[in-house]
């Protein structure tokens, strides 16, 4: 599996930068009150950066 062989610093920075975003995400479904529609459009817009990371991380080459 690319991940485990493969391990890199963009890989790294990449689950740095989506823990962090998580949490935030997190903090304010629970800190916010909303209603089943917000926090469904909220968990969709989380998944996009999230879901474009890992297909640029996976569907990229190396080099050789």
């Amino acid at each position: 599996m690319k991940l485990f062989t493969d391990f890199g610093v963009r890989a790294l920075l990449a689950t740095i930068g989506g823990l962090g975003f998580y949490t935030i995400v997190v903090y304010v479904l629970m800190t916010v009150p909303l209603d089943v529609a917000q926090i469904i459009a909220i968990i969709g817009l989380a998944q996009a950066p999230w879901m474009l990371a890992l297909g640029f991380y996976f569907g990229t080459q190396i080099q050789k």
